[in-house]
């Protein structure tokens, strides 16, 4: 039971120091991973974003967790480069070619991830300049011109047309203003003749005089007083809705009675111009937040070059230790052969490469000096016994 007691804190002390060890070991490669997945997420979630909000600046906090795991990956891979130096400093045996063959592999891995990153960005500029440049800018300017030209020459159309029946209906209109019945009869008439969506007879106060069958006193919450007064100057105005085109003819200046008169646009072509101004608004956007959109993707891009930068310099610096720590054995035991002890072998790790051959050459070499070693010693104690046998005889 005592023994017990005392061994409990020792054993604890073991698996805390083997705890310790493990995490040690997989802590690097856990961030880099968790970074990687983190930076793919991250891209992920910045070109949703940026597409939800039709390229308004996204909200760089998505990249927290990719920044705080590199930062993290940084002091991981700074302790080995510092530990690296130490043994150099310590002149360690291979600490030299280690730092040298660490060297080679950060340039290897630094100096094309970062040439790919700025022919990566000068290709994206170049690509942006493309997408806001005048040729893109003309051809979406020509087309919204070509576009709000059509509307407009189908507003003058029936802007003239309701004219027409403004005049039609003036030498009638002393006599149809009271009578709302035959005045709804020639409007619904008209209405189906000419192929119109609405038609009515209203004064300036809104009061409906007349109207056609289809037509809603809904219709009248349309019309503004910017109407009423553009009408009144210039005799009649147009005006272009989502999917109708609608015109209001003064029809009688004294007693502020007008003509407002619609006609529904083909569905094909309302829904062009809806998506050209969609299209030229969402443009305007971009480009305004152009600035922005490249900033995000510089940010985001910086982020995942060095990630990879990062990945390729822990797996440079993986491949380093295991290439250079049997190299530091063989170095060690060669001193100590070189001291005149044979007891020494170098552990072989199984690389299945070259690295095996010249351990196992190594390790025969010794064990061959070694047993060189003790036949001489034999022989010479040998030779000593007869040396001293022929002394005995001679003396004898």
């Amino acid at each position: 039971m005592f023994l017990g007691k005392n061994y409990i804190p020792f054993f604890s002390s073991l698996r805390n120091l083997y705890i310790k060890c493990r995490i040690s070991h997989y802590l690097p490669y856990t961030l880099l991973i968790a970074a990687l997945i983190s930076g793919i997420f991250t891209y992920f979630g910045i070109k949703k974003q940026s597409i939800i909000n039709h390229g308004s600046p996204v909200n760089l906090t998505l990249l927290y967790v990719p920044l705080s795991l590199l930062f993290l990956l940084f002091i991981v891979i700074a302790k080995r480069l510092i530990s690296v130096w130490m043994d150099r400093k310590k002149g360690l045996s291979g600490s030299k070619l280690h730092s040298q063959t660490l060297t080679l592999f950060a340039f290897a891995s630094i100096v094309p991830g970062l040439l790919v990153a700025i022919f990566a960005s000068l290709f994206f500029n170049l690509g942006v300049q493309a997408w806001f440049g005048e040729p893109v800018k003309n051809a979406l300017k020509e087309s919204s011109e070509v576009i709000n030209a059509y509307v407009a020459e189908h507003e003058r159309n029936l802007g003239l047309e309701a004219e027409q029946v403004a005049q039609f209906l003036k030498p009638k209109l002393d006599l149809l203003k009271n009578d709302r019945d035959a005045l709804d009869a020639e409007l619904t008439e008209l209405e189906n003749k000419l192929s119109f969506s609405e038609c009515l007879v209203l004064t300036k106060n809104e009061r409906i005089l007349g109207k056609s069958q289809l037509t809603f006193a809904l219709e009248l919450g349309l019309i503004t007083k910017e109407d009423f007064k553009r009408a009144k100057t210039h005799g009649w105005t147009t005006r272009a809705d989502k999917d109708r085109l609608r015109a209001l003819v003064l029809l009688d200046g004294d007693e502020d009675i007008y003509l407002f008169m619609g006609r529904v646009v083909d569905k094909k072509i309302s829904m062009h111009v809806q998506q050209n101004a969609e299209a030229v608004s969402l443009y305007n956007e971009l480009e305004q937040e152009r600035s922005s959109f490249e900033i995000n993707f510089v940010i985001l891009f910086v982020v995942l070059t060095l990630l990879l930068l990062c990945a390729a310099m822990w797996i440079g610096l993986g491949i380093a230790n295991r290439m250079i720590r049997p190299i530091g054995n063989l170095i060690d035991a060669a001193q100590t052969v070189s001291s005149g002890d044979l007891n020494i072998q170098v552990k072989a790790e199984h690389f299945n490469n070259e690295l095996d051959v010249l351990v196992n050459s190594f390790n025969i070499m010794v064990s061959q000096l070694k047993r060189q070693q003790q036949e001489l010693i034999v022989s010479q104690r040998q030779a000593a016994w007869s040396d001293i046998a022929r002394k005995i005889a001679h003396e004898i």
